[in-house]
């Protein structure tokens, strides 16, 4: 893997930097993910005058959000919890998948069944817990987890399985690991239901209404762009066109609808019975949960 940083990572970089600045010349700050897809969330946003996007590696997005710097942001699901009744959901749009996503993949020289220790990327707290939640209920094993940073480094050559998040997935595989395991698809035919990677979260309750009608009208506009995005945007991910488009138009959802919320909620509550993560309280939505 290459040890020097990819355009939107240098991107994200220097655009945490300005976020810590605590210049708000903008109406809204908005977290982004650095991730291809989530360009379909914010398609016409970053022209918009009253908009500023902040695109950081999801787990960087929690600590902004906290320390009011951002307005909103697409938090990992297992950073809901930490905020408690002060997070509202907004249910304008996620990226989520209900089989193979290409956003996180396990790359192993084992099966599954024999796998304990999992070297973890350490830009996505959510992929790491839904890795274990998945071995704990289909093998019975609690896995064993090694954080690293793949732009600075590699597991090694011993390791029995790697998990890599984001584009890294597509721009840098470990070619040496022969068996390739999605957690995404997994769960799905575990649960029946969606996995939700990063959802819209906000503490500006009063902004809730203009955040979210925003949210839901850039959510819509890439939804009808998803190619022009996937052609034009893919290449500096490391996305091979093709690859792209399919991630794209087919794998990866944007909508949050009744089911990505039923999904969302198994999956912390799981992830709560492993204390991966606080037991989640009651998560407040906008629109309101009927």
């Amino acid at each position: 893997m290459s040890g020097q940083l990819s355009q939107p990572e240098r991107q994200s970089t220097e655009a945490e930097r300005k976020a810590q600045t605590g210049s708000h010349s903008k109406r809204y700050r908005l977290g982004v993910v650095t991730y291809l897809p989530a360009r379909a969330l914010v398609y016409g946003l970053e022209a918009s005058p009253g908009i500023e996007l902040v695109r950081v590696a999801p787990a960087r997005l929690k600590r902004l959000l906290a320390g009011g710097e951002l307005d909103v942001a697409l938090l990992p699901a297992t950073d809901l919890p930490c905020f408690g009744e002060r997070l509202t959901v907004l249910s304008a749009g996620c990226l989520a998948g209900s089989g193979p996503t290409l956003l996180a993949k396990i790359f192993s020289q084992v099966k599954p069944e024999d796998m304990s220790v999992l070297w973890a990327d350490s830009g996505s707290r959510s992929s790491v817990a839904l890795a274990q939640v998945v071995w704990s209920s289909l093998y019975h094993k609690r896995l064993s987890i090694v954080p690293f940073d793949p732009v600075g480094g590699s597991p090694p050559p011993d390791a029995e399985a790697v998990l890599l998040v984001g584009d890294k997935v597509v721009a840098e595989p470990p070619i040496r690991f022969e068996r390739h395991y999605d957690p995404v698809a997994m769960w799905y035919e575990m649960t029946g239901l969606p996995f939700v990677g990063v959802v819209w979260a906000t503490t500006r309750d009063k902004h809730c209404k203009e955040l979210y009608e925003m949210l839901l009208s850039a959510r819509q506009q890439g939804q009808r762009n998803l190619i022009q995005i996937a052609t034009e945007c893919g290449p500096a991910y490391g996305w091979p066109a093709d690859l792209a488009v399919r991630c794209m138009t087919r794998d990866m959802q944007f909508e949050f609808t009744d089911a990505h919320r039923e999904g969302m909620e198994e999956f912390l509550e799981l992830a709560a019975e492993l204390k991966l993560i606080e037991f989640p309280r009651p998560l407040r939505y906008y629109p309101p949960v009927k």
